[in-house]
């Protein structure tokens, strides 16, 4: 992946920013499977040995470091369900389950 980014000039006596265009490794997405259709953010996060307690994934989770599909999550709780995404630490995590996992996940709440 290519992105431009504004970054300070490389010589002296320049002035402003300038665009250089960077290249950005994706890490491919790591697959966590579930049993059940679904499981607390605390929880994934010590199945997938991303946090090494559960008082350290409420710490990081608490702390705004942890993302689900995209957007900063605060909330220790939060259910996941097949599909959902989770970054952490630079690491990308997506849920998995079961066909009869996913099928309740879809027709809860």
């Amino acid at each position: 992946m290519i992105c431009e980014r504004r970054v300070p000039p490389t010589q002296t006596g320049e002035r402003g920013m300038e665009k250089r265009k960077i290249k950005l490794s994706v890490k491919p997405a790591q697959p966590i499977r579930i049993q059940g259709a679904h499981i607390a953010l605390d929880a994934f996060l010590k199945l997938c040995n991303a946090a090494e307690s559960g008082g350290a994934a409420k710490q990081a989770i608490q702390g705004g470091q942890v993302r689900h599909n995209g957007e900063i999550c605060t909330h220790r709780s939060k259910k996941l369900r097949p599909g959902d995404s989770v970054v952490f630490a630079g690491a990308k995590y997506v849920v998995t389950g079961s066909e009869q996992a996913m099928h309740r996940a879809h027709t809860e709440d």
